[in-house]
């Protein structure tokens, strides 16, 4: 009973620690809404980044049908039940891939603030990437049944999808930082030059 209570105690001491840290790491609401907003625009921008590489790939023949695109005409089919024509899939595509990508910048730049923006942000942002294509590709793409796992999907998409993926980390990690930072520093200049205006 004694050994419960002492982990047990461990435990709440272990779980208070971490909460102190990430609540320390978040600052202020001030610099979450910051952080989030240069997540959004920064996760757009990196997919524009990876929808290069991807179009690229696609062009060498590696890609088949893009992934995207196979998301969007699966919403569209379950949504109207017939087949909507080219022009509302491409539309739909393209909302699709960059609402995903701005929203996954956002919580990345967020979750870096809560890691304590780690760096080089080009090498955590690259391996974010690799993550988020982990979990896209080898878990939820294949149980909602869009794509099969990367070690049975056609040659060079995995590949391909890897490499867009660290790419959007990358540019999202660094452009999100310096938005954040720059933003940080615009608040400090005007709130320091408004200070003495009373």
């Amino acid at each position: 009973m004694r050994s419960l209570g002492r982990d047990l105690g461990l435990s709440i001491t272990i779980a208070s620690t971490v909460a102190e840290s990430v609540s320390s790491n978040l600052g202020s609401p001030v610099d979450l809404r910051r952080d989030l907003a240069a997540g959004l625009l920064s996760g757009t921008v990196a997919t524009l980044a990876m929808s290069g590489l991807m179009l690229t790939g696609q062009r060498a023949g590696l890609l088949g049908k893009q992934p995207p695109r196979k998301i969007s005409d699966a919403m569209l089919d379950r949504l109207f039940g017939r087949e909507p024509g080219e022009q509302p899939r491409r539309w739909m595509t393209a909302v699709v891939h960059l609402g995903i990508g701005a929203g996954a910048g956002g919580l990345h730049q967020v979750g870096r603030r809560m890691a304590g923006g780690p760096k080089p942000a080009v090498l955590w942002g690259g391996a974010a990437g690799a993550t988020l294509w982990a979990l896209a590709y080898w878990i939820v793409a294949p149980v909602v049944g869009l794509l099969p796992p990367p070690d049975r999907d056609r040659p060079g998409r995995p590949q391909v999808m890897l490499a867009s993926h660290v790419l959007w980390g990358a540019v999202s990690a660094v452009l999100g930082d310096r938005l954040s930072e720059h933003e940080a520093g615009s608040r400090a200049i005007t709130g320091n030059a408004f200070d003495g205006a009373t």
